[in-house]
């Protein structure tokens, strides 16, 4: 996989990382080759859509308040900080 430069604003809502990579995956040949998915530098969380991951802590701390509680973490602060 290939770190590749974070969209501004882009925060994962699970470790805070601002990187991600893109997903490949390696075919019979030994070849790679790239897939329409994303995975978080930090935690290796997979997702479609590195804004729409982004926005979904806004909407969890919007509902639930705490994203410890969503994902069942144990709390943290620095975490839940909107």
């Amino acid at each position: 996989m290939q770190l590749i430069s974070h969209k501004p604003g882009f925060v994962c809502p699970i470790c805070k990382s601002e990187g991600y990579t893109y997903t490949s995956v390696e075919r019979p040949d030994g070849s790679r080759r790239a897939i329409s998915l994303y995975q978080c530098a930090g935690c290796s969380v997979v997702f479609s859509d590195p804004s729409k991951l982004t926005e979904q802590k806004r909407l969890i701390l919007q509902k639930y308040g705490t994203i410890s509680t969503v994902y069942g973490l144990v709390p943290d602060k620095d975490l839940d900080q909107g």
